[in-house]
């Protein structure tokens, strides 16, 4: 099935938002690919994000790393977290 696609950049821009304050995602392993589509947003506006962390299971590497690279002053927080195999990992992320 092929469905159209955009980026949040493209939404931005394309509505003309004024300022976008949170962004929630959990696109079953698509989050960074979906932040670098987000990269102005992220840079100009800061917002709050939520981020599923289960899909991959380098994401609580990779998802705080692209973050930080868009957004050097975020502070991270853990939401729930699960146990996998002797080790607790996030199931979301929150940046502010």
């Amino acid at each position: 099935v092929k469905v159209p696609l955009t980026t949040i950049d493209e939404l931005v821009a394309e509505l003309n938002l004024p300022r976008v304050d949170f962004i929630k995602m959990d696109i079953e392993g698509a989050e960074v690919p979906a932040m670098r589509g987000a990269h102005d947003t992220i840079k100009r506006f800061k917002p709050r994000l939520a981020i599923a962390t289960e899909h991959k299971s380098d994401d609580e590497y990779t998802i705080p790393a692209a973050a930080r690279a868009l957004r050097p002053d975020y502070h991270i927080q853990c939401g729930p977290c699960m146990e996998a195999k002797g080790h607790v990992r996030p199931d979301v992320l929150y940046f502010f």
